[in-house]
């Protein structure tokens, strides 16, 4: 059967900050599941394994190289999110 609820894509800035993320996690996100809606945050549509990596990374030309292909792996995740909103 299929899931009947209006799915929302959460877009907003306050993923940029841990007093951001804090709220949005903690309060925004359970009270609109509580109010029945399918939740899609983009902060969380892309795996932290291969965020990880990339952050640790030591500045320079490989870094820049790993984070494109990062950013090509993250807008399409949030492409697809934003389609099925």
């Amino acid at each position: 059967m299929a899931d009947k609820r209006a799915t929302l894509y959460i877009a907003s800035p306050l993923g940029f900050s841990e007093a951001g993320r804090n709220f949005m996690n903690n309060k925004i996100i359970p009270l609109l599941k509580r109010l029945d809606f399918n939740v899609l945050d983009p902060w969380k549509l892309t795996p932290q394994k291969l965020i990880k990596p990339v952050l640790n990374m030591p500045y320079g030309q490989k870094k820049r190289e790993e984070w494109q292909k990062l950013n090509n792996i993250i807008g399409s995740n949030n492409t697809c999110a934003i389609e099925k909103a």
